[in-house]
């Protein structure tokens, strides 16, 4: 399929003083954490794993932890309501199946719900790599390892939800250790909660660890640290160019010129709205954090305009 080709234009309609009023109402802000125990990324690694699983051990399952992870992997096709009925289902088979607790996190009615449920998945999920007898640095080489960083992760979304970014940051930590390769993504969720906890030294060291990922957010973040440690640079505004240049709906999302919708997108899409939704929710209390970032951001938009009006 044709990638849809973009303006030259960021995607944000009026002039300085409306962005600027714009940010002053804030009536387009829904700023919260990551809103969701996990993404559609995440889920389709878990039947990619389904794929892998068979070919190591065979179309039958032997044991009961197996007989539920089965459950739990065709509970991803089901709906929300069947999907809930078979994780209950795999939980009776082996109360070990971590992904069945996770399953029932992601339709949690509150915050303090999915927590409790993502605690359960740790513990199962410890029991299980137990039982295997498992242990090594990067857990993500070992299927049967993978459901405990999937756990901890939804723990970190949690954990942020409930209003504990540095717990959710530490965790978020320990994770990226124990999956130096980090193929859950996770350094996406840590470097604008870094920024927003004031933690540069970390953030700039994990933007280094990646310094060549090519992905629009990550050239706003690096706009933002380099902005935070110099102000308008010449090197933060490349940094915000070329993101601009990657998704031209970033810039409009974070400034509250776009409304961000309160149930965030399951799916994330290189260059369009989606991505730049979900990334606003995650990240616009980072640029909120850093003093004279957002208007810097927004004065980046309009530079005449912004220099005439003040």
């Amino acid at each position: 399929m044709a990638s849809k080709k973009q303006s030259s234009r960021p995607a944000v309609s009026g002039s300085w003083q409306a962005v600027r009023n714009a940010r002053r109402s804030k009536k387009n802000l829904c700023i919260s954490g990551p809103g969701r125990t996990r993404t559609q990324g995440e889920r389709e690694l878990v039947l990619q794993e389904r794929r892998l699983r068979s070919q190591e051990s065979g179309e039958a399952p032997e044991t009961d932890l197996e007989r539920a992870q089965n459950l739990v992997y065709e509970a991803w096709e089901l709906s929300p309501t069947e999907r809930t009925q078979k994780a209950l289902r795999a939980l009776v088979v082996s109360p070990r199946c971590a992904d069945a607790y996770l399953l029932l996190a992601d339709s949690a009615p509150t915050s303090k719900e999915r927590l409790q449920l993502c605690r359960q998945a740790i513990v199962a999920a410890r029991a299980a790599m137990r039982d295997s007898n498992e242990d090594g640095e990067d857990l993500w080489s070992r299927l049967s390892s993978r459901p405990y960083l999937r756990a901890r992760a939804a723990c970190a979304r949690a954990l942020w939800d409930q209003g504990e970014p540095e717990a959710a940051a530490e965790e978020l930590f320990e994770l990226v250790k124990l999956n130096p390769g980090d193929n859950l993504g996770l350094r996406y969720l840590l470097l604008p909660l870094l920024i927003q906890l004031g933690r540069r030294r970390e953030a700039e060291a994990l933007a280094r660890t990646w310094d060549e990922e090519p992905s629009p957010e990550w050239d706003f973040n690096r706009a933002l640290l380099g902005f935070w440690r110099r102000g308008a640079s010449a090197a933060a505004l490349r940094h915000l160019r070329r993101g601009m240049s990657r998704n031209l709906h970033l810039a409009g999302y974070l400034l509250g010129c776009s409304p961000i919708p309160r149930r965030l997108p399951d799916a994330i899409t290189f260059g369009e709205e989606d991505e730049a939704v979900d990334y606003a929710a995650r990240a616009h209390a980072a640029w909120a954090a850093v003093p004279g970032a957002l208007d810097w951001l927004a004065a980046s938009l309009f530079p005449e305009q912004s220099s005439a009006l003040g």
